[in-house]
């Protein structure tokens, strides 16, 4: 694939335009794992053929380590700047005064969803999500 002839959205981005800045990140994410995706299918491919001639799983996991490990690199990349490219958006497109009802409708997801999306503590830089997101009650269904 000849990439030299491809303008990245944030090219053209104005230097305060988080949603061309993070969908730039995203065209890059998304280049990276287009190239790292022959590297998974013929790691599942050599899988598929040890555990056709008796390989155990484990036995796969330690020759193989895509096996298991093919969700970290280019592919948590990819996730992270789609992610961050969503939130942006959310973010403008509330700012602009898309409700968060309509928000829900247009990306497919919950009002509560977005307000996840919308909140600014999960965007700092060097915090994990996980830490920023509080636990609501327990289901008791």
């Amino acid at each position: 694939m000849d990439d030299t002839h491809t303008t990245s959205p944030n090219q053209h981005a104005a230097p305060d335009d988080p949603v061309l800045g993070a969908m730039g990140d995203a065209v890059g994410a998304l280049r990276r794992f287009a190239n790292h995706t022959t590297e998974i299918l013929d790691a599942f491919d050599r899988a598929a053929g040890m555990r056709e001639t008796g390989a155990s799983y484990r036995q796969i996991a330690d020759e193989e380590p895509l096996f298991v490990d093919f969700s970290s690199g280019p592919f948590r990349e990819l996730y992270d700047a789609l992610s961050a490219l969503r939130r942006r958006q959310a973010r403008t497109l509330h700012d602009e005064g898309m409700t968060m009802a309509e928000l829900g409708r247009l990306l497919g997801v919950t009002r509560q969803r977005i307000a996840v999306l919308l909140d600014d503590k999960l965007k700092r830089p060097g915090t994990s999500t996980a830490a920023n997101v509080t636990e609501g009650p327990a289901d008791t269904r």
